[in-house]
């Protein structure tokens, strides 16, 4: 009784936003469309008209994509209004991603002295205050670290900071924040109690494996670190990809040995045929792979139990995997790219 008073409202609500969402139908019309003003033209009768007034105005990509992440924003805080307690407590500690990867742009803004990219920042307090005209004019990294003092990221970027001084590259001070935002997520979850923590710990695991695929990806990209270094940049707490798997990956050149933990689950067919690439490919194939199956894993559960945390979070994970498919559909019209390129690369 208990659980069902705490979240009867809530997932009443959250379901009757679920319908607003862009359907297989809407998102493979915007892949088609000739050209942006055929996708404005898409989005103007959906939750996404702003983009629509944006782009018909000529607006430039990177301001497109800010009034994409206020509005992905603008459903937490919405939500939050509505909830209480642990709830809201954990509906502000999954916002703080937004916050995190707020941070990370200003640290590559900071690095590269762009500072005419400024305006692709949200200014606005996210969730905590974060100066960022001071942080782009800070003369050292310690000087950021100490602006970030009444945050909970100034702890995280102590953490990452010797790696930091030893390579020289921002990439030690990224993974510290993403490690100390999901440490500090299960800790909100483990509040919650043993029903709440079941339902929020399948999606919340399928998130960290993509974003320790994502990790490697960056990591074959722009580095070329040995096995140990990496593990230590892994996030704990994947549900189908132990890190000694995604080591061994690494450490081989050779990613399909992950695949032998996937094939236990349905995937596409059409995925099959990518394998003799190499692993950058590889992995990013198997990142593709992940955020289908957390899709069907957000279905999932919110088609099962209704009174727990999981109808929450399963409502998030599907609205940001939709954002992030609109954003790359965006990007792939401003960039002119065939339908064909669009939709294989990103599973429409």
């Amino acid at each position: 009784m208990k659980s069902l008073n705490k979240y009867a409202y809530l997932n009443a609500l959250l379901r009757a936003r679920l319908s607003r969402c862009l359907d297989m139908r809407e998102m493979e019309a915007l892949t088609g469309a000739a050209e942006l003003s055929e996708v404005a033209s898409l989005l103007r009768g959906t939750d996404y008209r702003e983009l629509s007034t944006l782009i018909e105005s000529g607006a430039p990509l990177k301001l497109i994509e800010k009034a994409l992440l206020k509005i992905e924003i603008g459903r937490y805080r919405s939500v939050l209004s509505h909830a209480r307690g642990a709830v809201a407590n954990l509906i502000f500690s999954l916002m703080e991603l937004y916050d995190v990867e707020k941070v990370q742009g200003l640290l590559r803004l900071w690095r590269e002295k762009e500072w005419e990219e400024r305006d692709s920042i949200i200014e606005e307090k996210i969730c905590w205050d974060i100066p960022v005209d001071d942080i782009l004019k800070a003369a050292s990294i310690e000087e950021v670290i100490l602006l970030l003092d009444p945050t909970p990221y100034k702890n995280a970027l102590m953490a990452g900071y010797e790696r930091y001084r030893r390579s020289g590259q921002l990439f030690p001070l990224e993974v510290a924040l993403e490690a100390d935002y999901y440490r500090r997520l299960w800790e909100t979850v483990g509040e919650l109690g043993n029903l709440d923590s079941s339902a929020a710990a399948r999606i919340m695991g399928i998130e960290i494996d993509i974003r320790n695929i994502e990790t490697l990806l960056r990591l074959k990209r722009y580095s070329s670190i040995p096995a140990g270094d990496a593990r230590a940049v892994l996030l704990p707490g994947g549900l189908h990809l132990s890190q000694q798997l995604l080591i061994d990956a690494y450490s081989s050149r050779d990613a399909r040995a992950l695949i032998a933990v996937l094939q236990t689950m349905p995937l596409p067919p059409l995925r099959s045929m990518a394998w003799s690439r190499g692993t950058i490919d590889q992995l990013r194939l198997i990142g593709a792979l992940l955020a289908e199956i957390l899709e069907r894993e957000a279905r999932r559960a919110l088609g099962g139990y209704p009174f727990t945390i999981g109808t929450a979070i399963a409502y998030f994970a599907l609205m940001r995997a939709e954002a992030h498919t609109l954003r790359r559909i965006l990007a792939g019209k401003s960039l002119g790219l065939p339908t064909e390129r669009i939709a294989g690369a990103y599973g429409i």
